[in-house]
């Protein structure tokens, strides 16, 4: 009767969703056709499912579903789903051949729109036929962000898919789900939890009174990376309440002429693109008749991965970093030396300590206090920055399904209030995939900024 609690960050995400902010993670990708049809040229789903059911041995958490502890007693656990399907989470959908990517787009946004079922294992994969390229499908991924996160993201299409073109067999044994817990063995296991975590507490008091420097050092690291949000942001047209629409873009870059760029302005690879996108928001501006040069502070929201080396366990460990973005400046070599010593000042100012102290904090809250703050905290306590900004280093080598080669991944994070416009970047073989998505309300040009986006990298890897 195994149960696993989840973390304080992962309960976040479930206790701050609803149907107008969905809190899952995912992507567009597109891969090889033929290896998935069967011999009338149709999508072979049941031989799809299948390949994908039997690596869930891999993947337990995929397999599972969501209990409440009873009376708030405590943060809900993972149990095994009794009921089950593959069909419930390898889906097949089609659009009227020859489909162009802008339907694509269109579908993944309204399909990205809708909560995961709390009911059923939190993920959900959309093989998608009937594109205008008859060699290729579009693969639809949504999976909770309680269950993941970027970098763990990475590890698990690394156990879904194959690293070479003939599919591997995982050897896995025969699935029976442990039995459900009733509501007093979840009550008693929450209860002997929350005794763990006073414990767990009360050393950590000791060890700092053993100790000040210690928590005195977490403190100070935390107190001084909130202070760079003592500055109100500008609004800039997509920053408001967002609705429950999505739409989405893909933008593909060619990861040589980064590297390039990369080595000519002696910067890394996310320093230049705070840079791209830095110099694609003054020119966003500048056709929306918003002048950029009396923009005084433009913020990034940064999420990094504070995981230990070699740690891949799904589940989300992330902090987040606060860049404000040169978008006032007119020079792009400028911009590019000031997005640098923005992000190293900030990595500088111990984000890791800071989200140790905002982790310990949270996790001794009362439950009914968490659910609360986690509501907010996607309402609003994000209203210092603008957009958000992640960058996902993903495999060098191509990756399989089911035989086919996946061509190209799009990642997919959704938006929430008030940061109406998020772009992650996933580095995948000799290619910068980014996935853009916005709510159609507050910016219904995305494509527009997308095309932006391309001209402003363009720009940059010719002065380079």
């Amino acid at each position: 009767m195994a149960t696993t609690r989840l973390s304080t960050q992962d309960t976040s995400f479930i206790y701050g969703e609803d149907q107008r902010i969905p809190l899952h993670v995912g992507g567009l990708a597109y891969v090889d056709a033929a290896p998935l049809r069967d011999e009338d040229g149709h999508l072979d789903i049941g031989r799809i499912r299948s390949a994908i059911e039997e690596r869930l041995c891999l993947l337990p958490l995929f397999r599972k579903k969501l209990a409440e502890i009873p009376f708030e007693q405590g943060r809900p656990v993972w149990v095994d789903d009794p009921n089950f399907c593959i069909e419930r989470h390898v889906r097949e959908a089609a659009i009227p051949r020859p489909g162009s990517r802008v339907q694509v787009h269109d579908l993944m946004g309204q399909l990205q729109s809708q909560m995961l079922d709390r009911n059923r294992p939190l993920w959900e994969i959309t093989f998608v036929d009937g594109l205008e390229s008859p060699d290729e499908v579009a693969m639809i991924v949504k999976i909770h962000h309680s269950v993941t996160d970027g970098a763990a993201g990475v590890a698990v299409a690394k156990l879904l898919f194959d690293s070479t073109p003939r599919p591997t067999r995982a050897a896995a044994p025969s699935w029976e789900p442990e039995p459900t817990p009733d509501r007093l063995d979840l009550l008693r296991t929450s209860v002997e939890h929350r005794f763990s975590d006073w414990s767990g507490a009360a050393n950590a008091l000791w060890q700092g009174l053993r100790q000040p420097s210690l928590p005195v050092g977490l403190l100070r690291d935390y107190l001084r990376l909130q202070g760079a949000l003592f500055t109100q942001c500008d609004d800039l047209p997509f920053n408001g309440a967002v609705g429950s629409s999505r739409v989405f873009e893909a933008v593909t870059l060619p990861l040589p002429a980064a590297m390039e760029a990369k080595r000519a302005f002696q910067v890394t690879l996310n320093e230049l693109m705070l840079a791209t996108v830095s110099g694609a928001l003054r020119a966003y501006c500048d056709e929306r008749s918003i002048d950029p040069d009396t923009l005084s502070c433009i913020r990034a929201i940064c999420p990094v991965d504070i995981r230990e080396a070699g740690d891949t366990s799904l589940g989300c460990n992330v902090a987040s970093l606060f860049i404000e973005l040169p978008v006032a400046e007119p020079d792009p070599r400028q911009r590019i030396r000031l997005a640098s010593a923005e992000s190293r000042y900030r990595k500088s100012q111990g984000a890791l300590g800071a989200a140790q102290v905002w982790n310990a904090f949270t996790s001794s809250l009362p439950n009914p206090l968490l659910r609360v703050s986690s509501w907010f905290q996607y309402r609003g306590l994000l209203g210092q920055g603008n957009l958000m900004l992640s960058n996902i280093p993903g495999p060098r080598e191509p990756l399989y399904c089911v035989g086919g080669t996946v061509r190209s991944f799009f990642p997919y994070f959704g938006v929430q209030d008030p940061v109406g416009l998020t772009m992650v970047l996933f580095s995948y073989c000799d290619q910068f995939h980014i996935g853009l998505s916005a709510d159609p309300d507050l910016m219904p040009d995305l494509s527009s900024f997308a095309e932006v986006l391309q001209k402003e990298f363009a720009l940059l890897s010719a002065l380079a």
